[in-house]
C-alpha cells in the first residue's frame, strides 16, 4: 500500500466520515461507484466557475449564458446559480475581500508537510486578499442549503489558514459563505480565526496526527457515524460483509 503523499482537504473528510471506506476507495484504490449529481453539486461548482471569472462589473452573461448551454440547465437551474453568485458578489464579505490587496481567486496550493519529506496538502482556495495590516482575508464559496454550523468547517479552515500562515501573514481569518441560506437577507457567513503564527505549529501537529490516522485507516477501521453524517454511505461500494452498517 503506498504512501500517502498529496492530502486535500476532501481526503481528510472523506476519512473523518467513515474511515473504512476511506481505506477501501482511497488507499485499496477501489475507487467509487458512479452517482448522479445533485443539485447542490452541479450548483456548487458552476457558482465557482462564474465567480472565478467575475469582474467589477459582476459576471459577463455571455459567458454564463455558454456555460448553461453546455450542462444543458433547465431555466430555473439557471436563476438559481445566477442568485447564488449575485447573493455572495452583493455580500458585505465579498465587498471586503475584493477590497483587499493581492485579489487571487481560485488560488491552487501545493504546501510541503512537516512530518514528511515528500507530503503535501493540496487544493485550491476560492478567493483570498491581504489586509493593510498585513493579515489574510480567506472566503470559501458554499452550495446547498443542509443545516451546518461552524464546527463543520473547522478543520478545512485550519488547513487553509496554514497556507496563508506559510506565506508569511502574520493573521489569517477564514470566512464560509452560503448563499443559498439567507438570515435577515444576507447570506449565512461562518467565520473562523483569526489564526495567528503562535498557532501555526498547533495546527500542523494536529494536521499530521490525522495524516497519521488516515495512512493507518485498514478494513477494520470506523464506519461511518450517519448521525453525524447522514450521506456518508450514498454510493458506497462496500460489500455488505465487509461493513457492518450492512449486516
Amino acid at each position: 500500500m503506498t504512501d500517502l503523499i498529496q492530502i486535500s482537504f476532501s481526503d481528510i473528510e472523506a476519512h473523518q466520515k467513515c474511515a473504512r471506506r476511506f481505506y477501501y476507495e482511497q488507499r485499496m484504490r477501489m475507487g467509487a461507484l458512479p452517482a448522479a449529481r445533485s443539485s447542490a453539486n452541479n450548483i456548487g461548482t458552476l457558482m465557482h466557475s462564474l465567480l472565478e471569472g467575475a469582474t467589477e462589473g459582476g459576471i459577463d452573461p455571455e459567458s454564463a449564458r455558454a456555460l448553461f448551454d453546455r450542462e444543458r440547465l433547465a431555466e430555473g437551474e439557471r436563476e438559481r446559480i445566477l442568485k447564488a453568485c449575485q447573493t455572495i458578489q452583493d455580500s458585505d464579505d465579498y465587498a471586503e475581500v475584493m477590497a483587499g490587496a493581492g485579489i487571487r481567486c481560485e488560488r491552487p496550493f501545493f504546501l510541503a508537510l512537516p512530518d514528511h519529506p515528500t507530503r503535501f496538502l493540496k487544493g485550491f482556495i476560492d478567493i483570498q486578499s491581504t489586509r493593510e495590516d498585513g493579515s489574510l482575508l480567506i472566503l470559501d464559496y458554499k452550495s446547498g442549503t443542509r443545516e451546518a454550523s461552524a464546527r463543520d468547517y473547522e478543520e478545512q479552515a485550519r488547513c487553509y489558514a496554514l497556507v496563508g500562515l506559510a506565506d508569511g501573514h502574520p493573521e489569517v481569518e477564514v470566512r464560509f459563505i452560503r448563499p443559498e441560506v439567507l438570515a435577515g437577507g444576507a447570506p449565512q457567513v461562518f467565520s473562523l480565526g483569526p489564526f495567528s503564527q503562535q498557532d501555526r505549529a498547533d495546527i500542523e501537529t494536529a494536521l499530521v496526527a490525522t495524516i497519521h490516522k488516515m495512512q493507518e485507516a485498514g478494513p477494520d477501521a470506523d464506519t461511518a457515524d450517519t448521525a453525524a453524517h447522514p450521506w456518508a454511505c450514498e454510493g458506497c461500494l462496500i460489500d455488505r460483509s465487509a461493513c457492518p452498517r450492512g449486516r
